[in-house]
């Protein structure tokens, strides 16, 4: 199957509608149509901070295409990228000069996973043991953290926003926050998701992300549709959640007011 890079779909059209709107009706820029201006929006509604003491983690950073775009919007804030395929970590450290840049993966569990380094490095995925179905290349070796294990390697008392993007390994990756979680110290997770039967099968069902997330205080506020096939539906898609607990219990039709 054809894969189409994200970057290529989703930002261009997304920037001409963004500016679109932004030159004409500023202040009806909807939600729903760029993450991290709703990310922006977000923090600044609940009072955290857009600065250096601001944490974000980078889950599956690849060659930092999200660092990019966290840094339109979002330019002072401490990144942490994550990223286990020993190549692509090259090019993140070509790409990325201001963030944290970590040679490992995050899942649910410190220790050495099989990683099918694909194709394409946008669909490179840890696999459970060599016999599954990896497609094709050879199978290799990578190191995996915790999200709790990090934040207490770096002395971090708060995760702002989380960020995964892993190819089927995101509940993995939520199960080694489960401190984090259920102490409150993570406040958005944005997320790669698949919608029923729409996209590759091992990307993650809304409906477990859904589940997990709820129970422990967060709620979904906005989707991001990155690519579709138009005969079989989404390709993949983020999801975002919210922390409950210190959000304001504010009526917001637009991200603008707020962002800005």
């Amino acid at each position: 199957m054809n894969m189409v890079r994200r970057d290529q779909i989703a930002s261009f059209p997304t920037r001409i509608r963004l500016a679109f709107h932004v030159l004409t009706r500023r202040k009806y820029v909807p939600w729903g149509m760029n993450a991290w201006i709703d990310v922006s929006a977000l923090l600044k509604s609940r009072g955290a901070p857009v600065d250096s003491r601001c944490v974000v983690f980078d889950v599956g950073a690849n060659r930092g295409q999200t660092v990019a775009e966290i840094r339109r919007w979002l330019p002072a804030v401490g990144i942490h990228c994550f990223e286990p395929m020993p190549e692509t970590f090259g090019r993140l450290q070509a790409n990325v000069r201001e963030a944290s840049l970590h040679p490992y993966g995050l899942g649910g569990r410190v220790g050495t996973y099989r990683m099918d380094p694909s194709k394409m490095d946008l669909t490179a995925r840890v696999v459970k043991d060599s016999g599954t179905d990896g497609g094709a290349g050879e199978f290799i070796d990578v190191e995996l953290s915790t999200i709790d294990a990090e934040m207490e390697k770096h002395d971090l008392d708060r995760i702002h926003v989380l960020k995964i993007d892993v190819e089927g390994s995101e509940m993995s990756v939520l199960e080694g926050a489960d401190r984090a979680l259920n102490e409150g110290r993570i406040d958005l997770i944005l997320v790669e998701v698949r919608f029923g039967a729409s996209g590759e099968s091992w990307h993650t069902p809304f409906e477990d992300l859904l589940t997990h997330l709820e129970p422990r205080g967060f709620r979904m506020v906005g989707s991001y549709t990155n690519a579709i096939w138009p005969d079989t539906g989404i390709n993949d898609a983020d999801v975002l959640f919210v922390r409950v607990e210190g959000q304001p219990h504010d009526f917001l039709r637009t991200p603008m007011y707020a962002a800005w």
